[in-house]
């Protein structure tokens, strides 16, 4: 993305929320097909009889174009636009995570990777959570930010042990940086972004920014200087043939070590998903109320990106319908 506005500049709109929704579409389908493997090597871990993992949809559209138009109203070089690409296509990982356990009723947790911001360790202090109603906000998991490399854990049986995560360790790194020992699990609900009443409530999250910046202003500003540096002597990290990549390195795995059971429910679950995805098309103002004032680009992309998922969704068929026959014909 950043080769590109090198490149093209920010002039034409149009054409770079045509970039970035290539992108994000390419790169988003390829990390949803991680999660899906990564979910379902879990699932065979805990010897879990759950369906196949499904993969969540790539951002359509409008939501593309919301996100650009959002980045050039805040920082009119386009500066904001490949960070805000780059959440996206962490994004369809995190929804197809989610989207799974919440269908399998599984447990989550948010594991902090690295140097965690004060917003990730906030959520790591929260600890297992059962996968719910409230999981997902709309149809995305709501708080996957841009440059993190935090990640989520599931447990299907509920007794999964992770090296090193340790929510009591980040309750009282929070309660030391904040100076308040009597900060509990309620008070990490809050700096989720939530009060009791819905409302967004960021004072201690923004207490422990400032506290932790005091702290290491030193190195995360070294930091910062050294990212930029690379960033200008490695300007062209994606290239516009980059949209040609060869995503069969992300194709499904693991299908030949499913139970015949679950491999004809992971059919039967996306040929439910065609079929939905069919009437979408046939119907779209039941999916989009406003599909009568958007421009005529923004209906055309909200279509392919459905028949997109259709053919991956006929793809994932094929395969299970595939391993199947293979099975009979070695019996």
């Amino acid at each position: 993305m950043q080769k590109y506005i090198a490149d093209h500049g920010i002039d034409d709109t149009d054409a770079l929320i045509q970039y970035a929704d290539a992108l994000i579409t390419k790169y988003g389908e390829a990390a949803s097909a991680v999660a899906c493997e990564m979910y379902d090597e879990m699932a065979q871990l805990q010897k879990a009889d759950v369906p196949a993992a499904e993969p969540a949809p790539t951002p359509v559209y409008g939501e593309v174009a919301k996100a650009v138009n959002g980045c050039m109203k805040q920082s009119v070089t386009g500066a904001l636009v490949p960070g805000a690409v780059s959440r996206q296509v962490k994004q369809t990982g995190a929804d197809t995570t989610l989207r799974n356990a919440k269908r399998d009723g599984a447990y989550f947790a948010w594991v902090p990777q690295g140097d965690t911001c004060p917003y990730c360790l906030a959520l790591a202090a929260l600890g297992w959570q059962r996968a719910g109603k409230k999981t997902i906000k709309g149809d995305h998991a709501e708080h996957i930010h841009g440059h993190c490399d935090c990640e989520y854990a599931i447990d299907l049986k509920g007794d999964l042990k992770v090296s090193d995560y340790d929510p009591d360790k980040y309750l009282q790194q929070i309660q030391e940086a904040t100076g308040d020992k009597s900060l509990e699990y309620d008070d990490m609900i809050k700096m989720w972004g939530h009060d009791a009443k819905g409302r967004h409530d960021f004072t201690l999250l923004n207490k422990i920014r400032r506290q932790r910046y005091a702290e290491n202003k030193d190195y995360i500003n070294a930091q910062k200087r050294a990212a930029y540096a690379t960033r200008v002597e490695k300007s062209s990290i994606i290239k516009p043939e980059g949209l040609k990549m060869n995503l069969q390195f992300f194709a499904e795995k693991g299908i030949d070590k499913q139970s015949n059971q679950n491999l004809r429910k992971g059919i039967k679950s996306l040929q439910m998903r065609v079929s939905e995805h069919l009437e979408k098309i046939q119907n779209p103002r039941s999916v989009y109320d406003d599909w009568d004032d958007v421009p005529d680009v923004v209906r055309q992309g909200r279509i392919n990106h459905w028949k997109k998922e259709i053919d991956k969704f006929n793809e994932g068929i094929e395969n299970r319908q595939k391993e199947l026959n293979r099975r009979k014909e070695n019996v």
